[in-house]
């Protein structure tokens, strides 16, 4: 049986070998050209430089097309084998087998993304797909570099930036509440806006600025201010200092219906009408088409919907 050995497979483009094939199942220039969805002197060409790859004529011409020579037929074994190799090959790197998959992806997330996203899509996963393991950096602000970089997979969360090479998917659409603790000896059921101006507010700034973002915009532009006496950094440390405290928190929905039981909070709605946020998840554009990654986003996108 005729092979091909890997030091002429080296200098071989692999566009001859599919030529090659059309050609001998084809027994035709032309028949063959159409196949490949090309011209017959592009076909044509193909064939002389076929020949000078390997050395003989491999088809000669009769009155209705051509005919294999002996060097072609035993040269049609190896090079089925060789494009049945390539499409399995291609074939499997195209398909992604969630309960057989063993992989880790490395996300970007928010504070809040990690509180709302992390635990049911762990859940999620260890049902689904076992083998997938999900590593989390904190949100950062140039979030960009490492995505472009490539070492991370997806960013999650609430940014202003943007990157040109980056996709971008809405996943979940928030509102903001306020949150007192139960036994606040002010706020009842109901909180005012003179309330809301007058009494100590806690606020949640990853950056460490203290004013600014939906609630003081919204207040400025009635001409308002409030008082902010503690900052913090963290969506999960601000629900115990409200516990504790006098303070009222603006927060997003989602997070005081998960900590409102447990710590003992009151859920108020807003005096004010303060425009919600939307999450969205990032992704860079070599990505787009990786299979397990489209798998990853989808799954981030189902358990969003569910939340």
């Amino acid at each position: 049986m005729t092979t091909i050995n890997s030091a002429k497979l080296a200098t071989i483009d692999l566009n001859l070998l599919v030529a090659f094939d059309a050609l001998f199942t084809e027994r035709h220039v032309t028949r063959a050209a159409a196949r490949m969805g090309l011209t017959q002197s592009a076909m044509s060409h193909a064939l002389r430089r076929l020949r000078v790859l390997f050395d003989d004529p491999l088809f000669a011409r009769v009155p209705r097309g051509i005919l294999p020579t002996e060097r072609a037929v035993e040269l049609s074994v190896a090079v089925r084998r060789i494009l049945a190799d390539v499409e399995r090959t291609v074939s499997d790197g195209a398909r992604f087998e969630p309960e057989r998959a063993e992989r880790t992806f490395t996300l970007v997330a928010s504070d809040y993304a990690s509180m709302i996203l992390l635990p049911p899509l762990v859940r999620h996963l260890a049902q689904s797909a076992p083998g997938i393991a999900i590593s989390v950096r904190a949100g950062l602000q140039n979030w960009a570099v490492p995505l472009e970089e490539g070492r991370v997979d997806l960013v999650i969360g609430i940014f202003d930036s943007e990157l040109p090479s980056a996709y971008r998917q809405q996943i979940l659409q928030e509102r903001f509440v306020c949150v007192v603790r139960a036994d606040h000896p002010e706020v009842g059921d109901e909180l005012t806006l003179e309330q809301f101006v007058r009494l100590p507010h806690a606020l949640i700034s990853p950056r460490g600025i203290s004013i600014g973002g939906y609630v003081d915009d919204e207040l400025a532009r009635l001409n308002l201010r409030r008082r902010v006496v503690i900052t913090v950094p963290h969506f999960l440390v601000a629900p115990h200092v409200v516990a504790g405290t006098d303070v009222i928190l603006t927060v997003a929905e989602r997070i005081a219906l998960q900590l409102a039981d447990k710590l003992g909070l009151r859920i108020v709605k807003p005096p004010l009408d303060i425009p919600g946020f939307q999450l969205n998840q990032y992704w860079h554009e070599r990505q787009h088409h990786d299979p397990g990654h489209t798998w990853l986003r989808e799954q981030i996108a189902q358990v969003c919907r569910e939340a």
